[in-house]
């Protein structure tokens, strides 16, 4: 017993595997053997938490009722598809995925960053899909010099990689907190459209059972690059300079020539009716993908390393075969149709002559049993049954609920000038317009919404229909501090407030879970908290708010040990991205006000729920209290209030009241129309003071509306029992007026607050 612990210690030190010595006795015990160096550094890969989702898959099962008839391609595979809608007698669905690139954007920003966007990219594409958009989701640390270094890189890299590719950036959002130093967070989301008869899937096709099938793999030459990624996205950061190695290079050019080969290869298939099967390769590199497509598909495979294009020399087999060099792809096809494939890559878009190296190549074939085996200069190196390497390892890890904090500071008198000062100087609240004008928002012409104009940024998808996508994401960490299940309920239920601002309706979320060390036990439980919150929120709300439906969570992934060696973790980061499809874009809301003298109605009461808030944490010192608890009941009817409203053309602009509370949300409509606005904040019920009634985060709406409209709305609200009044009016000139009722609270002119506020992030970005 003691004399194979050591072989296993020994060898996790040669390879320097991240792998427990439990694991690798786990291991063993699956083999009946001690496990080869080859086999450490290939269990390194399936088995990391990056892979393996071991910390995270018996938490994960809560969101597999979310079954709908709607939902085409669920979690399980590259991204998931969900029915958008009928176009010229062919249906079509969206595509999504959502991942996290967060540890090399932490030690290489710019690559980090730039390969982050490249494989959810990728992940959409090998869907078959027309790649639409992307947003990302970022968190960085307080302002200092290296979190700049990081924001600026991080920035660079995801303008750097999507414009080249022709990619609109739809949207995000932005967060900084001193806990997120050490660890910063870069969250990115695809979208594309497919028609449903022209769908590939991740794995080996069924006739592989009747006919020899071949492994082709497309893209660039393998080089080291990469090396051990996914056991690095696994582990807690603790050497950044020595895990650089670990972080893959973009390369968009050879992407975007790609992305074109692979759509010939689309038509092909289509065409002369073949059964094919199309993989990315990210995580685990020709392993992980090779391994996947065929064990998904019930096969197995040989892979031969002598077959593959190297674009260095006597790279041992283990870097071959994990390592995750960029811009590449594996397909499954009928051996009879290879060279069909083959010759588009290598001689209609001659990758060679683009790319030093790119080509594609035959690599292996599929087998028709379990058996997954790797020959490398023409000797067998490894030999083991495919189940072995995509089942994973689950660890049934302990869970501890939190300790509740404490913290009552003093109230004391309200001046609102400096209040609102305080929040609208607050880099948490300024605007990012200076981080998105870097992104081309207007590539394709699908551009209805843009970044900064709505709650959500809205596309049209076709250019012969009037369908329009809405797509928001959102997550607080000042709610993750203090309430894990509410911090995942309110993200979910923000994305979908911002979605339906818009007029849209949400069909679907994808998230992104980012949290500390898992082998922490109160960290699997916030984690457990978190992702109770999702479900519940989608249960409640429902798809297009049907209550009798979930709203299906389509996509998504997990991202544990954002920690640093000296154990500092993020806070509880649940990050939620909401897709809402429109029947017309042309009806689209955006939050900008419209007309002077048009009625704002406040739709939602205020609610002693300053905990977590913006104004809090900047004007009382201290974040902790009651947050914003959704009222399931209340939600449901003021969203299908407000969409019936829209549909109607009866809203002139829409916006939902989160970071900053009611008073942020006023401005930001005056500021995004470059009007003014008048508020009497004795219209607003609450039996609160001031401070509740302006800057309590409570869930609501702000909407423009014109004044023959005002009555019928509010009408309509007050017969669903919710709280509908009007608190004030739009004024030509951009002046904030705030009374209750003959006492003026605050007069003060907002075109220099205006300025300063949309220009507050260019003393940040370089």
């Amino acid at each position: 017993m003691e004399e194979a612990k050591s072989i296993l210690l020994k060898l996790k030190k040669e390879t320097n595997c991240s792998l427990s010595i439990e694991e690798l006795e786990i291991l063993s015990n699956k083999l009946g053997r001690a496990p080869s160096k080859l086999e450490i550094y290939v269990f390194d890969t399936v088995w990391s938490e990056h892979c393996s989702y071991k910390s995270s898959r018996i938490f994960l099962k809560i969101f597999s009722n979310h079954k709908n008839p709607d939902v085409w391609v669920g979690i399980g595979e590259d991204a998931g598809i969900i029915k958008l809608g009928v176009v010229n007698n062919k249906e079509w669905g969206l595509v999504v995925g959502h991942e996290s690139h967060n540890h090399p954007s932490q030690v290489v920003p710019y690559e980090g960053a730039a390969t982050g966007i490249g494989g959810i990219v990728r992940d959409v594409y090998c869907m078959g899909a027309d790649v639409i958009g992307v947003l990302d989701s970022l968190r960085f640390g307080d302002i200092s010099e290296q979190s700049l270094e990081i924001i600026n890189g991080v920035v660079d890299g995801i303008a750097g990689y999507a414009n080249p590719l022709g990619i609109a950036n739809l949207g995000g959002d932005t967060f900084l907190h001193p806990d997120y130093n050490d660890n910063c967070l870069v969250n990115v989301v695809a979208l594309g459209i497919v028609e449903k008869d022209r769908i590939i899937h991740s794995y080996v096709p069924k006739e592989s059972t009747v006919e020899p099938y071949v492994l082709i793999l497309v893209g660039k030459a393998t080089d080291s690059s990469g090396f051990g990624g996914a056991s690095f996205a696994s582990v807690v950061l603790d050497n950044e300079e020595a895990q650089k190695g670990a972080v893959q290079v973009p390369d968009p050019f050879l992407k975007r020539i790609l992305t074109i080969a692979n759509r010939a290869c689309f038509d092909l298939i289509f065409i002369e009716k073949i059964n094919a099967g199309f993989k990315d390769l990210g995580a685990g590199g020709i392993l992980g993908a090779s391994s996947e497509i065929c064990g998904k598909g019930g096969k197995g495979a040989d892979i031969y390393l002598d077959n593959i294009e190297l674009a260095e020399k006597n790279l041992p087999p283990e870097v071959i075969l994990t390592a995750e060099t960029q811009e590449r792809y594996i397909w499954a096809v009928p051996e009879r149709h290879a060279q069909k494939l083959l010759n588009i890559y290598n001689k209609d878009y001659e990758l060679g002559r683009m790319y030093e190296g790119a080509c594609a190549r035959t690599i292996g074939k599929v087998r028709n049993d379990d058996k997954y085996i790797v020959i490398h200069e023409g000797k067998e190196v490894l030999n083991l049954p495919v189940s072995i390497l995509t089942e994973g390892i689950t660890l049934n890890r302990q869970v501890t609920s939190r300790r509740e904090k404490v913290c009552k500071p003093k109230r004391k008198q309200l001046d609102i000038a400096k209040a609102l000062e305080m929040i609208l100087n607050s880099p948490n609240i300024e605007s990012k317009r200076v981080l998105f004008e870097g992104y081309d928002q207007e590539v394709g012409g699908r551009a209805v919404l843009r970044p900064g104009e709505a709650d959500a940024g809205v596309i049209r998808p076709f250019p012969d229909s009037r369908i329009g996508i809405a797509v928001a994401i959102d997550g607080n960490p000042f709610y993750g501090i203090e309430n894990p299940y509410l911090a995942g309920a309110l993200a979910a239920l923000e994305s979908i407030h911002n979605v339906a601002a818009t007029g849209a309706l949400p069909i679907a979320i994808t998230d992104c879970l980012n949290f500390g060390n898992p082998e922490d036990p109160v960290v699997l439980y916030d984690f457990s908290e978190s992702i109770r919150g999702i479900k519940d929120t989608c249960e409640e709300i429902g798809y297009k708010f049907n209550k009798h439906v979930p709203l299906p969570v389509i996509s998504g992934n997990v991202s544990f040990y954002n920690q640093s060696k000296q154990g500092n973790s993020i806070p509880p980061s649940p990050i939620v991205a909401c897709y809402g499809i429109l029947d017309d874009f042309n009806n689209a809301v955006s939050m900008g006000f419209k007309n002077p003298e048009s009625s704002i109605i406040l739709i939602g009461e205020r609610y002693e729920e300053l905990g977590g808030s913006i104004f809090r944490e900047l004007y009382y010192g201290c974040s902790w209290g009651e947050i914003p608890i959704p009222r399931w009941r209340q939600e449901r009817k003021i969203l299908c209030n407000l969409h019936k409203f829209i549909k109607k053309k009866q809203i002139l602009s829409a916006h939902d009241i989160s970071k900053g509370g009611l008073l942020l949300a006023a401005l930001e409509m005056a500021f995004t129309g470059k009007l003014g606005l008048e508020i009497d904040t004795s219209k607003i019920k609450s039996e609160m003071g001031l401070d509740v009634i302006l800057f309590s985060e409570s869930s609501g709406f702000l909407l423009e509306v014109d004044k023959r409209n005002t009555s019928s709305i509010i009408n309509s609200f007050e017969e669903l029992d919710i709280f509908a009044g009007v608190i004030g009016k739009v004024i030509d000139e951009e002046r904030l007026l705030l009374y209750n009722n003959e006492q003026v609270l605050l007069d003060t002119k907002l075109k220099q607050k205006r300025i300063n506020w949309e220009k507050g992030w260019k003393k940040y970005i370089c």
